[in-house]
């Protein structure tokens, strides 16, 4: 079940000015949010799950290194309680902090649910899943 959360009166936030930080909205809508949101559902419709009071449920670090003089890279730490246990999940380093966070919350999820997240993504994408 997924949560779709709508701010006052039945209207929906809207962010604008910010169509081109992923290419064309459409499609770039889905890969986007993709694993980040997934990662979130999943926790939520875990068992266990209790919303931690006044904290996000993904808490998020940032480490940064520069390899030479022009490069500045991210790598992001993501923190979350599965079922009682703490994770922290590292991804790889990257150029922006957005990919960063994305290479994390993937690998989250691929951690604990490679088949789940895959057939997710499938419905996500309006196909079916294969039999």
């Amino acid at each position: 079940h997924a949560h779709r959360h709508n701010h006052g009166g039945g209207r929906v936030h809207e962010h604008r000015g910010e169509q081109n930080h992923h290419g064309d909205p459409g499609q770039g809508e889905v890969a986007g949010k993709g694993a980040i949101s997934l990662l979130q559902e999943f926790i939520q419709c875990s068992k266990q799950f209790q919303a931690p009071q006044h904290r996000p449920i993904l808490q998020w670090g940032f480490d940064t290194r520069m390899p030479d003089f022009t490069t500045l890279e991210f790598r992001a730490t993501v923190a979350f309680v599965l079922d009682g246990v703490p994770h922290h999940v590292a991804g790889a380093w990257h150029l922006s902090k957005k990919i960063a966070q994305r290479d994390a919350a993937e690998r989250a999820l691929g951690f604990f649910v490679g088949s789940w997240g895959e057939a997710l993504l499938v419905l996500e994408q309006g196909g079916a899943p294969a039999a």
